[in-house]
């Protein structure tokens, strides 16, 4: 249910800047392949966007807009991020089957019963 590739791919693209270089065209690629920041791209966002706010999270001393912010945070508590991921790893099972029995509850009978993927 859990997907965490756009999340490693995130990952894959602020190491690059952290170690002192640029992500390369097939970095980016990669990134906006998956899942997650393939349909912000596809509907909400740009690829501009997310090139520039995620490299302004890593080379602005002091990140001025909610977006930057953000990415910037989550660089700063990369940490407490992966091992919160791990704790949602470990308790996926039990974790869809609550989501999956409270949706029933108020969900309409003729629903699907699929379990849609849930990205980060």
């Amino acid at each position: 249910m859990f997907d965490f590739t756009s999340l490693e791919k995130f990952w894959n693209i602020a190491e690059k800047f952290v170690k002192g270089g640029y992500p390369t065209e097939e970095d980016w690629e990669n990134f906006f392949a998956s899942k997650g920041y393939k349909v912000l791209t596809e509907n909400e966002f740009s690829r501009k966007f997310f090139i520039e706010k995620i490299t302004g999270a890593v080379r602005e001393k002091t990140p001025n807009d909610h977006y930057t912010l953000h990415f910037a945070k989550a660089l700063m508590q990369r940490q407490e991020i992966e091992e919160f991921v791990s704790s949602l790893m470990k308790e996926e099972e039990m974790l869809t089957k609550k989501a999956i029995s409270l949706a029933l509850e108020y969900l309409p009978q003729n629903v699907p019963k699929e379990v849609p993927d849930v990205s980060f």
